[in-house]
């Protein structure tokens, strides 16, 4: 069994401390510094943005934002990099062992699907979660289509 199956009460501890998440889409508390953030491409995929955790109350960054944003020389990355912080990365690394069952390739396969709780900052997307859930890797069609987390808070 994998150690996120093996201790439930101490994921429901940390889940419990956690803040609840934004009633907001990113889209909504961001305004045009999401559109901006996206349209310019600023991360990789349409998803990562929606990810970050802002760093301080998300009302003084898009009120910096919009103070600054057509001064000469304003970077929207370096803005972002120091209003934000980036989610972590999944698991990466899985290699399938083909002498497996299904059973035994599920119970290994696992640890690299699940998130357990996590401290998620307060008016972040991430939900609060009473247990591990499933989340999106780099291949699926939620990451590739941007979807917001809100899909993560279906799973508590």
């Amino acid at each position: 069994m994998s150690a996120v199956h093996e201790r439930p009460h101490r994921r429901k501890a940390t889940a419990a401390q956690a803040p609840p998440p934004d009633t907001c889409t990113p889209a909504d508390r961001y305004a045009e510094l999401f559109e901006e953030v996206q349209r310019q491409g600023v991360f990789p995929d349409s998803k990562t943005f929606v990810d970050c955790a802002p760093r301080r109350a998300p009302e003084e960054i898009l009120a910096d934002y919009r103070a600054h944003r057509d001064a000469p020389g304003f970077d929207l990355r370096a803005f972002v990099r120091a209003s934000f912080v980036g989610p972590r990365p999944a698991h990466s690394g899985f290699v399938a062992d083909p002498r497996r069952d299904l059973r035994a390739h599920i119970e290994a396969l696992w640890p690299y699907l699940t998130r357990a709780p996590m401290h998620h900052p307060a008016r972040s997307c991430g939900a609060s979660t009473r247990s591990g859930w499933t989340g999106p890797t780099a291949c699926s069609p939620a990451k590739r289509t941007g979807a917001w987390c809100a899909s993560r808070a279906a799973n508590s």
